[in-house]
C-alpha cells in the first residue's frame, strides 16, 4: 500500500475524537471499499503525497475539530506541533469564530511534550505490528497492503486498543505536564535542566571521585645526558655515581691544565671498565685516531702508544659510516706522532654496537 497518513486526537479525560485517514491517491469513489469496514465515525481524504497539506488539514479542522468545539462551552485549546500547513489563514479565522485556542509544541519536542508520543503510539505500533503479521500470513499472496483492506484493519486496531486507550492517554497528559498542569513532568526529563538532588551520595565514593578526578602521579626529571657505556657491557647505579665523580675530577684538571705538550693535545678521555684505575694513574686513557698509514680507526692507549684497530661495517645503513671491534683484537704499536691524521670526537653507540662518529668520513680513505 502507498502511504498512508493517519490522524488520532485524544482529549485529558481518556476519550478519542474520531479518526482521519489520508490516502495517497488522486481521487476517492463512492463505490470504493478504500472507506468501507471502518471504525465509527472516520473520514477519509486523499492527497497527491499521502501527507497532509493545507487543504487537506482545513478539511479536518471543519469536520473534526469545530464538531467537537460546538459541543463545548467557552475557550477550548488544540494542542499540535509546528507543522508548516497547521498555519492557515481559514484556520486561524475558524479558531476566533468558535473560540480556540491552537497551542504549537517547540520544535523537536514532542518525546516530551506530546501526551500520545509519550504514553499511546507505543503501545498502539506494537498491536499494529501484530495484525500486518497476520495479515501477511492469511495473505501470502499480498505483497503489499491493499487500500481496500485498510479500513477493517483499522477498526480492528482500534477495537484492540480501547480497553486501554482511557488509561493511556491519561498517563500522557499527566507525564507531560499539560493535565494536571506540572511543568516539573517535563523539564525533570532534561538532565541539563535538572537541579534536583533525589537521593545522597556516600562519602567515600565523593572521596574516590575526587581522587580520580585530581591525580597526583609521581614525577622523575628526566635526564638529558647520554650515558655512554662500553659496547655490550652492563651498569649499575654504582657505576654512574663513580663516572660522574670521574668526570668531574677530569674536567676540574683540564681547566688547570695549559695546552703545551702535542702529545696531551690528541687525548680525548672515554670512560671503561677500567677507568677508576686508569685516571689515578694517569695511565692507558684511551682515545679514536684516523691513521695515516692504513687509513684505520684506531685507538690510541696514551703512554703505551699501543693502537687497536676498528673494522669498518660494509652495507651499514645511514650516511655515516660504522665501525666495530673484530672478532681477533688486531692491535700494533705507533712509533710517531706525526701518523695521526685526525683525533675523532667521541663516538656514539647504537643499539647495535655500532660506532659512529660524528663526522663526515667517506672523503678520506677510511679502510
Amino acid at each position: 500500500m502507498k502511504p498512508t497518513w493517519q490522524t488520532i486526537q485524544a482529549l485529558p479525560d481518556g476519550t478519542c475524537l474520531p479518526t482521519y485517514v489520508v490516502y495517497k491517491a488522486t481521487n476517492l469513489y463512492s463505490d470504493s471499499e478504500w472507506v468501507e469496514g471502518g471504525p465509527c465515525g472516520t473520514r477519509y481524504n486523499c492527497t497527491k503525497s499521502g501527507w497532509f497539506d493545507s487543504d487537506a488539514f482545513e478539511d479536518y479542522f471543519k469536520t473534526i475539530i469545530v464538531q467537537w468545539g460546538k459541543k463545548i462551552s467557552g475557550p477550548k485549546v488544540v494542542i499540535g506541533d509546528n507543522l508548516s500547513s497547521h498555519i492557515n489563514i481559514e484556520v486561524v479565522e475558524l479558531c476566533q469564530q468558535h473560540d480556540i485556542r491552537l497551542v504549537f509544541l517547540a520544535p523537536n519536542s514532542t518525546h516530551l511534550t506530546q501526551p500520545l508520543d509519550v504514553s499511546f503510539f507505543g503501545p498502539l505500533k506494537r498491536e499494529w505490528r501484530r495484525i500486518l503479521l497476520e495479515y501477511k500470513v492469511k495473505n501470502p499472496g499480498q505483497t503489499t497492503l491493499n487500500k481496500k483492506h485498510f479500513p477493517k484493519l483499522l477498526a480492528e486496531l482500534i477495537e484492540k486498543i480501547q480497553l486501554r486507550e482511557t488509561k493511556n492517554i491519561k498517563s500522557g497528559f499527566r507525564a507531560t505536564g499539560i493535565w494536571p498542569l506540572n511543568p516539573i513532568n517535563v523539564t525533570k526529563r532534561i538532565p541539563e535542566l535538572y537541579d534536583k538532588v533525589t537521593h545522597g551520595i556516600d562519602s567515600a565514593l565523593l572521596d574516590y571521585l575526587n581522587e580520580t578526578r585530581s591525580p597526583n602521579p609521581m614525577t622523575v626529571k628526566r635526564s638529558k645526558k647520554k650515558l655512554k657505556t662500553e659496547p655490550g657491557k652492563s651498569v649499575c647505579v654504582e657505576d654512574i655515581s663513580i663516572k660522574d665523580s670521574n668526570t668531574k675530577k677530569t674536567n676540574a684538571t683540564n681547566k688547570n691544565k695549559k695546552h703545551i705538550n702535542t702529545e696531551e693535545d690528541i687525548v680525548i678521555p672515554m670512560l671503561n671498565e677500567n677507568t677508576e684505575e686508569k685516571i689515578e694513574t694517569d695511565e692507558e686513557i684511551e682515545t679514536h685516531i684516523l691513521h695515516e698509514e692504513t687509513g684505520q680507526i684506531v685507538k690510541k692507549e696514551f703512554q703505551k702508544i699501543t693502537l687497536k684497530f676498528l673494522r669498518k661495517i660494509k652495507n651499514a645503513k645511514g650516511k655515516k659510516l660504522a665501525f666495530t671491534y673484530p672478532n681477533v683484537e688486531d692491535t700494533c704499536e705507533m712509533m710517531h706522532l706525526n701518523d695521526i691524521i685526525l683525533v675523532l670526537p667521541q663516538p656514539n653507540i647504537s643499539r647495535r654496537a655500532q660506532i659512529i662518529f660524528d663526522i663526515n668520513l667517506r672523503e678520506c680513505n677510511v679502510q
